[in-house]
């Protein structure tokens, strides 16, 4: 399939700010009650991204299980203060993909195609459910400035 045939199989739209193309599938009837409100228990979306269209530096107060599904293999980028991790998500070579990855809550994350790469169709389970509430997008710059020790990965994400 290509990029338009997804977009039309799977009913995505664009995701913004963030990027790329999505559908939610799945959220919880059942609620959880949090410091910052009543949350559904977790969802599920289908995602696709593109070489124009990916997943940009943010991060979410909630953790989100990310599932590699089809296409080319991508790279994604996970920070904090303590810690910085680079990984390979795809299916055909689990020496160096995997197929599945945890971004733990606020974790700042971005998401890319590795070079070369055409399209990749992903999905993120997060627990509990995601709200536009629980969702920063990162600046750049105030991302270099604050994670100096990160700053030649954080370039490659942006």
């Amino acid at each position: 399939m290509n990029i338009e045939q997804l977009i039309k199989r799977f009913n995505l739209i664009p995701l913004e700010p963030e990027g790329g193309y999505i559908n939610r599938f799945y959220q919880s009837k059942e609620t959880v009650s949090l410091d910052r409100g009543e949350r559904k228990c977790g969802d599920s979306i289908i995602y696709l991204i593109t070489k124009e269209q990916f997943s940009g530096l943010h991060r979410l107060l909630c953790d989100e299980y990310w599932h590699f599904y089809a296409g080319d293999p991508v790279t994604q980028i996970i920070f904090n203060q303590k810690e910085v991790i680079e990984r390979e998500l795809g299916n055909t070579d689990f020496s160096n993909h995997s197929p599945q990855a945890l971004v733990p809550a606020n974790y700042w994350q971005s998401t890319k195609l590795k070079p070369g790469g055409k399209w990749a169709l992903l999905g993120t389970n997060t627990f509990p459910a995601y709200q536009d509430a629980d969702f920063e997008m990162g600046k750049v710059d105030s991302l270099l400035t604050k994670y100096t020790q990160y700053s030649s990965q954080i370039t490659k994400y942006s």
